[in-house]
């Protein structure tokens, strides 16, 4: 049961990811990837709070998990998302996410090589799969370039991020061996990288709209679910596994922006490849 749930649970995390990015990409005309980003936490601490209290999950076992998770945060949260964001604004959402899709596969691999953990064959295709429909679903720039980020300077940033968040994936699998409370995780996440973005937005003295404002909270809230579900899955399922639904976000990033997003492209027959491809690739790793 506990296995249902975390299969569950990761993919939960990438259909709310790709819910998340969809609105950072309207945000993103009006507010730079910083201001995203601070808006972002800000609406995602409270939200997850709630949900520990009502949950009754219990608190972390001891402090140097409470160190662990704001290292983890200020990395993940901080750093790696702000250079996601800032790929969404250069590229769009869905060619944004296209780059990031290298995730699952860089997080197999770590935990292959730092925990020890088994990658069955089938997941090994799988994973190849699920990357190969992210990149039939986006393989065209499916927006343009927004708050004065080039292409260039996307393609990088989100290369970084991809590093960052396969290592922290990694690091959360390992802090679950020893912890059972992943939602307070993700807000002591959020804390460590909560006033660094609080300094950035000083510091370039950020400003927006109020209708981006709304937006850009609105993806807050819905990001810090889609971490609650991925530390939550991360503590009952191997990596790998959970690599291979949370490799889905880009696909369903595509599908929704394609959508509703108010992008370029529209929906398509490389869509519904992507889909059934990603499907294929869940049955494989369940065979």
């Amino acid at each position: 049961m506990s296995s249902l749930l975390g299969y569950a649970l990761a993919y939960t995390a990438s259909l709310l990811f790709a819910v998340s990015d969809v609105l950072v990409r309207k945000a993103s005309r009006d507010i730079s990837p910083v201001g995203i980003l601070f808006l972002s936490l800000t609406s995602g601490i409270p939200s997850l709070a709630v949900a520990a209290l009502l949950l009754g999950e219990p608190p972390l076992p001891g402090v140097e998990y409470l160190i662990l998770y704001c290292i983890i945060g200020a990395g993940h949260f901080y750093f790696g998302r702000l250079f996601f964001y800032t790929a969404v604004a250069g590229l769009g959402a869905s060619s944004a996410a296209i780059i990031v899709s290298a995730t699952p596969m860089l997080s197999s691999l770590l935990a292959v090589l730092l925990l020890g953990e088994a990658l069955r064959p089938q997941v090994l295709a799988a994973l190849i799969l699920v990357t190969t429909a992210a990149y039939i679903a986006a393989r065209n720039p499916s927006g343009r370039p927004l708050q004065n980020v080039s292409r260039t300077r996307a393609v990088l940033a989100a290369a970084a991020a991809t590093m960052i968040f396969a290592s922290t994936t990694v690091a959360v699998r390992w802090i679950g061996f020893h912890a059972d409370s992943p939602i307070t995780g993700v807000i002591a996440s959020y804390t460590g990288a909560y006033p660094l973005a609080l300094a950035t937005v000083e510091l370039r003295r950020v400003s927006w709209g109020r209708p981006a404002l709304y937006t850009a909270l609105a993806a807050g809230v819905v990001v810090a679910f889609a971490q609650a579900s991925r530390y939550s899955s991360l503590e009952l399922i191997p990596v790998p596994e959970a690599s291979v639904l949370f490799g889905l976000f880009p696909v369903n990033t595509a599908l929704i922006s394609a959508v509703v997003g108010g992008e370029d492209e529209k929906p398509s027959k490389k869509h519904v490849s992507a889909a059934l491809m990603s499907v294929a690739a869940v049955a494989l790793m369940f065979s």
